[in-house]
């Protein structure tokens, strides 16, 4: 039994990690990149690279939080001009209105970075309504090739909107203005807007994983019956349909998934915590335990040999797993990484929990022991008619039926 184990959960980690390293090199492409960069609220299968060094640097989030990174060692800097008028930059960093700029990058030589950020955030409920203006000024060049290419990040409310550009030294821009209105989202409204965007990206990652490790499942079942000599279930056309539906459960497990992070972060904001980075991925552990547990139920009723109970937890426990590569597990490392490892543990640990026995390997059967039982004297039936319904009763010998 083991090694039909160990071969399906090596065939499940192969097959989510090709169909993850193909989608990688979709989501790379320059306009897959920058719709899921400039994605309204932050993604259930994606962190941000802004997110990760403003974590990394100790920056904090808020009601408004504007955030600038780029690759080289030279010096920009990050203003912004808040509804009041006042200027927030390195020569002041604190605002009335309770503006802070709390990461300053690449201002001296002893501490250069090649992935700088800052970051300029107000806490939730003290943002001031009006009109904000960011701009990034190229203050110092420390060695590095020109023009330095930026990214700019603005979230409102949980609302995320990012800006590109590039600069000469000492050079000015106005990356872009926004106004903060009084709240008026309601559930309805956000929900709505996530069904246009974060439902779909992330379902489709999801379900095209999880087809297609069904299919490598299904194909390994027909492999091990015909080694087996033993006939197999379904048809070819049989095996396609039952791995279009776990792709069809795999996007809607991804999508609810994508939910549950989304109303998680939604509550957040609403309840004046803004959104964290802890608040963040204790949402995204939630939200990939939904997907890890439905893939799980799901591949146990479309795929044999999977029983129920031990396929839902393995997924539970995958899900739980993939959000710990994509939170701490990796803060040094990519988010392609992260994705990479996410569907490979996915993978591999539902494909451990196949319950594969054939003939050979049953267990030996205990030896039949035979017990002579005494002979019983033969028992005579005579139907007996009563109410035009015909019964049959049993009546010993050498008695007489009853009339």
């Amino acid at each position: 039994m083991w090694r039909f184990r160990v071969l399906f959960a090596l065939i499940g980690g192969a097959a989510c990690l090709l169909t993850a390293l193909l989608l990688e090199m979709v989501l790379q492409t320059r306009p897959v990149a920058n719709l899921l960069a400039s994605s309204m609220w932050p993604l259930l299968i994606y962190r941000s690279d802004i997110s990760r060094r403003v974590e990394q640097a100790g920056g904090q989030s808020g009601e408004v939080q504007i955030s600038l990174s780029w690759n080289n060692r030279n010096d920009l800097d990050l203003w912004c001009v808040d509804p009041s008028g006042v200027r927030i930059w390195f020569m002041h960093r604190r605002s009335p209105t309770g503006g802070q700029l709390d990461v300053d990058a690449n201002a001296s030589v002893e501490h250069l970075t090649s992935t700088p950020v800052e970051n300029i955030f107000w806490p939730y409920g003290e943002a001031p309504l009006g009109t904000y203006r960011v701009f990034v000024h190229y203050y110092a060049n420390h060695g590095d090739p020109d023009p330095t290419a930026f990214r700019c990040r603005v979230m409102v409310r949980g609302h995320i909107k990012q800006y590109q550009g590039s600069l000469w030294p000492h050079q000015t821009v106005e990356v872009t203005d926004f106004t903060v209105r009084p709240a008026t989202t309601t559930p309805l409204t956000a929900l709505s807007n996530f069904l246009l965007e974060e439902f779909v990206i992330v379902g489709l990652w999801v379900g095209l994983i999880v087809g297609l490790m069904a299919l490598a499942f299904l194909g390994g079942l027909w492999w091990v019956y015909r080694r087996q000599g033993v006939p197999f279930l379904f048809t070819r056309l049989q095996l396609l349909l039952r791995a279009g539906r776990m792709a069809g459960w795999g996007f809607l497990a991804g999508g609810c998934g994508q939910l549950v992070f989304h109303l998680l972060l939604w509550g957040g904001v609403r309840a004046g915590m803004g959104m964290p980075p802890l608040w963040e991925n204790f949402g995204r552990y939630a939200g990939w335990l939904v997907v890890g547990l439905l893939v799980g139920v799901k591949c146990s009723r479309w795929i044999p040999h999977w029983p129920l109970r031990a396929t839902r937890n393995a997924g539970g426990l995958a899900g739980l797993l993939a959000a710990w590569c994509l939170n701490d597990a990796l803060r040094v490392g990519s988010d392609a990484m992260g994705r990479l490892l996410a569907a490979t543990l996915v993978g591999a640990l539902i494909g451990l929990m196949v319950l594969l026995v054939f003939a050979e390997e049953a267990l030996p059967e205990e030896p039949v022991q035979e017990v002579a039982l005494p002979v019983l004297e033969p028992m005579r039936l005579r139907p007996q008619w009563a109410h035009g319904v015909g019964v049959v009763r049993t009546v010993p010998p050498k008695m007489k039926a009853p009339r």
